[in-house]
């Protein structure tokens, strides 16, 4: 099966193994925590303050 589906065979063990203990396949949302920058942050950032990310800041 992992042939047809150019999976690996480790994949599929591991869903069979989440479907057995869990009774789905749902993916589970990642709980991020940035260490540096927040994405959302930085691009709510950048739109308030355009002229603050100029090119000729940087060499």
């Amino acid at each position: 099966m992992s042939e047809v589906f150019d999976v690996s065979e480790r994949a599929i063990f591991a869903w069979k193994k989440k479907l057995r203990e869990t009774g789905n396949l749902e993916r589970v949302p990642l709980n991020r925590k940035y260490r540096k920058l927040d994405p959302e942050k930085l691009v709510k950032h950048v739109e308030e303050h355009p002229d603050a990310y100029e090119r000729r800041h940087y060499p």
